[in-house]
Parts: structure tokens; sequence; C-alpha cells
């Protein structure tokens, strides 16, 4: 009797295929790229991908769309988590290197996902540039809510919270690049105090010490630890 082959769930057939698909384009990038070379990293039929995808450009754009949901989850947990430290009266500056240190692993964890979202989706002329640009949108609104909350308890100086949003994202993004992914730092955890401890001093409220406010920053991580 023959072995009964045992069938994959819909789901992990197209996770398999995503999952071969970032190894791809993060390789030989999306415009060289083939639904043949795919097919052939996930090992599956070229009628197979074709029942969970339309076309190259789809897959590419789930991709980035995961990138995307995913980091709105880390910066929607900031969020909450500044909230609850004015609420509760504990340190904000705790909850925002915590932030820092998160977009920090998780792109240091996704390292092809994070590579063809930056080098590859954004900026490019392509059908899906428009869909970037809401999402990139959506990301930057998020960590601009972020600023305005601690701005409106007086901790930051009077700056353009714009600016300091732009700057603040695209020192994350070239860090990243630059410093994780060509793994040039892997103690992200230092990374992260020397960015925060930065953006303290650059944009600390004139009535606030910024040195004794990274020392007593630094005492209330410790002490969680």
């Amino acid at each position: 009797m023959a072995a009964v082959r045992k069938r994959i769930p819909k789901e992990q057939r197209k996770a398999e295929i995503l999952d071969a698909a970032v190894k791809v384009f993060a390789e030989k990038g999306y415009r060289n790229a083939s639904i043949t070379d795919i097919n052939e990293a996930a090992g599956i039929a070229r009628g197979t991908f074709y029942l969970y995808f339309d076309s190259k450009k789809d897959v590419f754009l789930e991709l980035v769309e995961s990138y995307f949901n995913q980091y709105a989850r880390i910066l929607e947990e900031n969020q909450e988590h500044l909230r609850n430290a004015f609420e509760t009266g504990t340190d904000p500056l705790v909850s925002w290197r915590n932030f820092v240190l998160a977009a920090l692993e998780f792109h240091s964890g996704n390292p092809e996902l994070t590579e063809i979202v930056y080098r590859q989706a954004i900026g490019r002329d392509e059908d899906f540039s428009a869909r970037v640009e809401v999402l990139l949108e959506d990301a930057r609104s998020k960590v601009l809510d972020g600023y305005k909350l601690m701005a409106e308890r007086g901790l930051l100086r009077g700056v353009d919270l714009e600016v300091a949003t732009s700057i603040s994202i695209g020192a994350i993004v070239y860090i990243t690049m630059d410093q994780v992914l060509r793994k040039r730092r892997d103690d992200l955890e230092k990374l992260a105090d020397e960015i925060v401890d930065n953006q303290i001093r650059a944009l600390a409220s004139p009535r606030i010490d910024a040195e004794k406010a990274i020392e007593v920053s630094k005492a209330n991580r410790a002490a969680k630890a």
C-alpha cells in the first residue's frame, strides 16, 4: 500500500512560500527575482504558487505589509507603556529605551525582511510604492504620538516634533542598516542605551538635568532587571 502523503495546511504552505520569497528577494532583488526562483526555494510546483498569489508583486507587497504590521505592534506597545508610565508615575524614559531596544531586536531578528523593505521597497517606482508610503506614514504617526505624550508632560524642549520624529526614525533606520545588519554591533542593549542617551541630551527640557535623567533611568532599568 502506498504511503499517504501528509497534507500541509494552507496557512503553513503560504508561510513557507513567503519565507522562501524573502530570501530570494534579499539575494537577487525584486527586479531580478522570478516566480521560478521562489518556487525552487520553496520546493513547490509553479501551479502551487498561484493557489496563494497572483504575481511576484503580490508576494513582495505581502512581505512589506508583514514588516510594517509587526513594527506597528512594537510602536503600539510603546505608546501603551508610555501612557502607563505617566499614569503610574514610573520612569517614562525606561519605556522609551525599551522601545528602541525592541525595534533593534526586531530588525536584527528579521535581517532579510528589513533589507528588502529599506533597500528595495522604499523609494521604488513600482505599483506598491503608494502602499509603502501609507504604511510609512502610519508608523511615523505612532512615533510622533510618543513624542507628543512626552511633550505634553513637559519632558521635551520646545522643538518641532515633526522634525524630531523624522530625525528619530532616520537614525533608527540608518543605525539598523549600518550597525545591526552589517554586524558592526551585536550588543543591542548597549546600542539602545547610546541612542536614547543621545536623544535625551538633544531633546530634554532645559528644566531637566539630562545627565541626571540618564543616570536615574539606567538605575531604574537595572532595578527592574
